[in-house]
C-alpha cells in the first residue's frame, strides 16, 4: 500500500505501519527506487533468507509461512 501523509491525517482510523509505503506525493519513479532500495536490501543466498528481511516490511501472501512436514 502507498500512501501520502495527507492521507494518513485525513484517515482517522488506528493502523499499524508495516506494509505501508509512505511517500511525499504519489509518484512512480518515487515508489520504484524505493522498491529497488528495499530489494537490494533483501539480497540474500536464498530464497528463505530473502523472504524473511522482506517480511519485515511487507505483507504478503507468504507471512509466517510454514512449509507442510512431509
Amino acid at each position: 500500500m502507498v500512501v501520502t501523509p495527507t492521507f494518513l491525517a485525513k484517515d482517522k482510523l488506528p493502523r499499524w505501519g508495516r506494509g505501508v509505503l509512505i511517500v511525499d506525493e504519489f509518484s512512480w519513479p518515487t515508489i520504484e527506487r524505493a522498491i529497488e532500495r528495499l530489494l537490494t536490501h533483501a539480497h540474500r543466498n536464498t530464497w528463505a533468507e530473502v523472504a524473511a528481511v522482506l517480511n519485515h516490511e511487507l505483507q504478503w501472501e507468504f507471512d509466517n509461512y510454514q512449509p507442510l512436514a512431509g
